[in-house]
């Protein structure tokens, strides 16, 4: 957390987009955060102050970015799927595909 003036954050529940400075707990003095947060979850940056859900900061062009536990996660558990049913468990897929999501996760290569 670098200079919250410039940083912005967006909530995870209302959507709404703001500056940093503007949240109304900052992590980690964040109300009951222990219950909040997910193992393996992203770590908030603070609390929304229109809703009270929890706030993570922009990516470097202001916009809201993806939970990236939350895609690793989802991707991986496609991968898994893939690996041990195939594409809609036809049974069948492309060796590229798979190695092209094996690559993004920085896993080897099937051969």
């Amino acid at each position: 957390m670098s200079n919250p003036k410039s940083e912005r954050v967006w909530c995870d529940n209302c959507g709404a987009t703001r500056a940093a400075s503007r949240v109304t707990a900052q992590f980690p003095d964040i109300p009951d955060l222990s219950e909040r947060l997910e193992v393996g979850g992203e770590v908030p940056y603070g609390e929304c102050p229109d809703c009270g859900s929890l706030c993570y900061l922009c990516g470097e062009d202001g916009k809201p970015v993806p939970h990236h536990n939350a895609v690793l996660s989802a991707l991986t558990d496609l991968l898994n799927s893939v690996e041990t049913k195939g594409c809609d468990g036809c049974g069948t897929v492309s060796l590229d595909s798979v190695n092209k999501a094996r690559k993004t996760l920085g896993w080897k290569e099937v051969k």
